[in-house]
């Protein structure tokens, strides 16, 4: 395949996809979820073509293999399945509302409509009923996912909704010719206590905003309409009638982009996040409806219209465009930018339990051959490779990630990219110092702790092999050099980093330890004419004895010592 072109294997728990392994090849995929369905670890596993197209930065998915339980969705499954509408007043709760934004979700965007407005003006819903075939395919679509809970033809379904709609309408029609009240911004409260006594205050109060907000164009137009009637001191029903239809002014398209103005993805979550009250530095700080927004976010007066911009912050999550422009690395740096400052702060009443999963998620796709081979594009060698992947890691979420990214390090160090790093035209010193550097980013980052022993070791093996073709300890021992300089040579080594940590340091340790037990070393410091020298010499082999050699090691040596000492 391409190198455009992947497939991952993914496994579903509870609700949630995981992704298990990502494949060049689209056999080996299969066999391996065949492999991973037999193990009952997931209820069910498929294999997605997922094609990365450059131009665009988004991915396109094809399902190539589904094992496992499955509903299969049709044209018509636009609404989750549930309970049908059996009487009038199930039209105009918040779920039958929400059904209907689903329904009608392009036409109410196209006419900048809300369900509300449809349901409490009579001049709306004439022009729903005259569009075509608009109503009768959300009639349509509406009748189908609705018997899958009552068991009812679809026939006779499509029937008691029209006969629902038609009751409305009628009723509708009559309360729209006796007259809604007419709102006036000033005396908006005087309207509001006139209604208090009123039996279908609600409703009157519906069809009066429905009404006046017939003279607004825009939602945005609506909106700004919406915020200047909202008061604090108003009472809880009218705040509330008010908050659902700014909820659903909210969900119309464009409104909120516009409320906020035009921003890069990554500043537009945090503007979310700020009306949401996430607190300061998220972006900044609102202005004009959005500032007027967020206030009565926070006095907790819109709570209908926190959900519905809490459902935007996920959408906005989860979209399949890249956030940035740039590299790899800075995609991965948004998305960690975003959970440092929303993971912990944000408080979602709807979906705030999943914000870092769905960051994670979010990462996961961008973390594949595809992409991590665009990003390594322009690194020459292995070290280069590794590097930028190591560049890379803080920024990746996830343990599972974290293993993910870690599998795209290793073969740097193995296989045709092994005899790279044991090259030494140069120098053998700067040849092991680069594996030591390496070993230590690797150590101090936040890989699991597995992969960290996995790239470690290897890399302290390459180091050893380096170790014994240079012939170090050999060379050091045909110098004669005396013991104690010897000693304290090879400490040199592991201070000046030239050494990995593991077997490497150990040799080292090993040979110092040699020399150590000859009687030339304790004889070379008995020998110091100066008992000054002598101590200060001890001391220094003292410190490095603590820091290279382990503590169950040292008391031979400290005997070594004194008996050098008291020489």
């Amino acid at each position: 395949m391409g190198r455009n072109v992947h497939f991952e294997l993914q496994g579903l728990r509870g609700n949630s996809w995981t992704v298990i392994e990502i494949f060049d090849d689209q056999n080996a995929a299969v066999r391996a979820a065949e492999k991973a369905f037999r193990t009952t670890t997931f209820t069910a596993v498929r294999v997605l073509r997922e094609r990365f197209n450059p131009k665009d930065g988004q991915f396109h998915s094809f399902e190539v293999l589904y094992k496992g339980r499955k509903i299969r969705t049709s044209k018509f499954d636009v609404i989750k399945p549930t309970a049908g509408c059996e009487k009038v007043s199930d039209l105009y709760s918040t779920d039958g509302r929400q059904q209907i934004g689903e329904l009608l979700r392009d036409s109410l965007d196209d006419w900048q409509l809300t369900p509300l407005e449809i349901l409490y003006g009579y001049d709306n819903y004439l022009r729903l009923s005259q569009a075509g075939t608009t109503l009768q395919g959300a009639v349509q679509r509406a009748a189908v996912a609705q018997v899958k809970m009552t068991g009812e033809a679809v026939g006779e379904r499509v029937k008691k909704l029209y006969s629902l709609i038609d009751e409305a309408a009628a009723a509708l029609k009559a309360l729209s010719e006796a007259g809604f009240p007419v709102i006036d911004e000033e005396r908006f409260a005087s309207l509001l206590a006139g209604l208090e006594g009123e039996k279908e205050r609600g409703f009157l109060l519906c069809g009066a905003i429905a009404q006046d907000l017939a003279r607004c164009r825009t939602g945005v137009e609506k909106l700004r309409r919406l915020l200047g009637l909202m008061r604090e001191n108003h009472p809880a029903w009218a705040s509330r009638i008010i908050d659902h239809y700014i909820a659903e002014i909210l969900a119309l398209r464009g409104v909120l982009d516009e409320v906020l103005g035009t921003r890069a993805a990554v500043e537009r979550i945090f503007a979310i996040a700020t009306l949401l009250g996430s607190g300061p530095g998220h972006g900044r700080a609102p202005t004009g409806l959005a500032a007027r927004l967020a206030r009565f976010m926070e006095a907790r007066l819109l709570r209908q219209s926190r959900r519905v911009l809490e459902r935007q912050l996920v959408e906005a999550i989860g979209q399949q465009r890249r956030w940035t422009q740039g590299s790899l690395i800075e995609e991965f740096r948004a998305i960690a930018r975003v959970a440092q400052e929303l993971g912990g702060n944000l408080q979602m009443e709807g979906a705030g339990a999943g914000l870092v999963q769905q960051l994670e998620e979010r990462a996961a796709r961008f973390l594949n051959s595809q992409t991590i081979a665009s990003y390594l594009e322009t690194c020459k060698t292995p070290a280069e490779r590794l590097a930028a992947l190591l560049d890379l890691e803080p920024f990746v979420l996830g343990a599972d990630n974290k293993r993910m990214l870690a599998n795209y390090m290793l073969p740097q160090l193995t296989g045709p990219d092994e005899a790279f790093w044991l090259k030494d035209e140069d120098s053998p010193a700067r040849a092991m110092k680069r594996l030591a550097d390496f070993q230590q980013r690797v150590l101090s980052s936040t890989l699991t702790r597995f992969t960290r022993d996995q790239l470690a070791d290897r890399l302290d093996a390459l180091c050893v092999i380096l170790l014994e073709k240079a012939k170090i300890f050999d060379k050091l021992r045909a110098s004669r050099m005396p013991p104690y300089d010897a000693v304290m040579r090879i400490f040199a080594l592991i201070e000046q980093g030239l050494l990995t940590e593991g077997r490497a340091q150990q040799l080292a340790v090993e040979e110092a330890r040699r020399y150590m037990r000859s009687k030339g070393f304790v004889q070379q410091l008995a020998a110091l004419p100066d008992e000054q020298e002598r101590k200060r010499r001890l001391d220094a082999l003292q410190r490095k004895l603590a820091r290279f050699v382990p503590a169950a090691e040292t008391s031979a040596a400290e005997a070594t010592n004194d008996e050098a000492g008291r020489g």
